[in-house]
């Protein structure tokens, strides 16, 4: 399929989504996301695009505002943005500041080649896409749109440093702090990340796939590989639960039981993510071990020991009733009122058969709580 969807840019240059998206991704472009494929329409017909916004429509969900104007998806569309706006010329009445800003002969090259871009400006009245230092790469015209509307690129804080645990030349895990991504959002905002700081720091920073994913308010251990073919071991280590992963939380409540097994299928809550709930019928399977490790004051110290992987896991398997019956400490999403500065889980430690090593690797971090 890769090779056979192609997309045509306003040079007349047409290339497969092999050429354009080499790490193997679907654009969501190719599915009900408008953004390429109007761009795709409007070079195949000879039309000339005179804005370009994508907004939010609907009640409030998660982070997206109703009618508050949001950028390209991140991973699936930006990455093709950079050769979709090539060619595209702008109106002759602009004046020569403006013209300064596009040119209608822009790289065409594939994202690998130009992967820094990051995201969209509005000034005046274009719309640029721009890398990470913020030149303009191609534009569109917004005369339409106010400087307010499109939210400008955030700064990707590379100043504060991912303290690296554990790296050799095929892996490398970082103890990610609670309140930054392991990967970046789709969205201006949720761009500093892990992976983005990683990607200005480390030479070989762009290769850096993140293998497994950490909450925003979670702190802990984030193994990323340095290679395609790292990734695709290191995952399949994952899927096939050949990884250890050991986590320490802080319940709000004192638990009465000493050691146990959760098992609760959980799926996600379509009329209010980023929630996960229980369903019997139709959740994905889901088991939590857990051991007490002291109760302090009104609180319970526990390792969770995870089986399963699902978004949310720990955090619903410890409130739900018919789990824990109490949250994490500091978990508003999933009921805890108790006042605390954070949420109150680690990802303390991991283990794992290297795959290009061929012996155990078991990495640990302090808990910071």
């Amino acid at each position: 399929m890769h090779a056979a969807y192609s997309l045509l840019n306003f040079l007349g240059n047409s290339r497969s989504l092999l050429q354009l998206m080499p790490a193997g991704s679907i654009p969501t472009g190719t599915g009900d996301c408008c953004a390429p494929k109007l761009l795709h329409y409007a070079a195949a017909n000879n039309l000339k695009p005179l804005a370009m916004a994508e907004f939010w429509w609907g009640v409030r969900s998660g982070d997206k505002i109703p009618g508050e104007f949001y950028g390209a998806c991140a991973d699936r569309c930006q990455p093709l943005m950079g050769f979709l706006l090539s060619g595209l010329a702008q109106n002759k009445s602009v004046n020569q500041q403006e013209s300064r800003l596009v040119n209608s002969e822009f790289s065409s090259e594939p994202p690998t080649e130009r992967s820094r871009e990051t995201g969209l400006v509005c000034e005046n009245n274009w719309l640029l896409l721009v890398d990470a230092e913020k030149k303009p790469i191609s534009a569109i015209g917004t005369r339409h749109l106010s400087a307010n509307s499109v939210r400008p690129l955030p700064e990707i804080n590379i100043s504060q440093i991912v303290p690296i645990i554990y790296q050799d030349r095929w892996s490398i895990a970082v103890n990610k702090p609670a309140g930054l991504l392991s990967v970046p959002g789709r969205y201006f905002d949720t761009q500093d990340s892990v992976q983005s700081r990683l990607q200005n720091l480390l030479e070989d920073g762009l290769n850096l796939l993140a293998v497994h994913r950490l909450d925003l308010e979670t702190s802990g251990i984030l193994l990323l590989a340095r290679d395609k073919e790292t990734y695709r071991q290191m995952s399949d280590l994952f899927a096939k639960k050949q990884v250890c992963k050991i986590y320490e939380a802080v319940l709000s409540g004192i638990l009465k039981i000493d050691a146990g097994t959760i098992e609760l299928p959980l799926r996600g809550n379509p009329e209010n993510r980023p929630v996960q709930e229980v369903d019997l019928l139709y959740g994905k399977p889901s088991i939590t071990r857990f051991q007490v490790i002291a109760r302090e004051g009104n609180c319970t110290r526990i390792e969770f020991f995870p089986l399963t992987g699902r978004t949310h896991q720990l955090r619903v398997h410890a409130a739900d009733a018919r789990g824990l019956g109490m949250p994490i400490l500091g978990d508003r999403l999933y009921g805890c009122r108790a006042a605390a500065s954070r949420l109150h889980l680690h990802a303390r430690e991991l283990s794992f058969a290297h795959p290009q090593l061929g012996e155990m690797v078991h990495l640990q971090v302090e808990t910071p709580f």
